[in-house]
């Protein structure tokens, strides 16, 4: 994460918080948020996973993939 935080962005972070008022797959991310950088985008998820805000309950099970389902932590 430490690497990844000069591409972590307030805004960014809360769109995509506000995308996932529905659970959706870290490929659906990614192509929502097209033409943003995809290591911009994966920096923002990993950031809120790390503060909490957002769960990938998959990730206890399998790795990180395209089809890794993120909601947030209120869901």
């Amino acid at each position: 994460l430490a690497a990844d935080a000069r591409h972590a962005d307030a805004r960014l972070q809360q769109a995509v918080l506000d995308r996932l008022s529905k659970p959706a797959r870290l490929g659906t991310l990614e192509a929502m948020f097209q033409p943003i950088d995809i290591t911009a985008l994966r920096a923002s998820v990993f950031r809120l996973l790390a503060a909490g805000r957002v769960k990938a309950p998959d990730l206890d099970q399998t790795p990180l993939s395209a089809r890794t389902l993120f909601r947030t932590a209120a869901t």
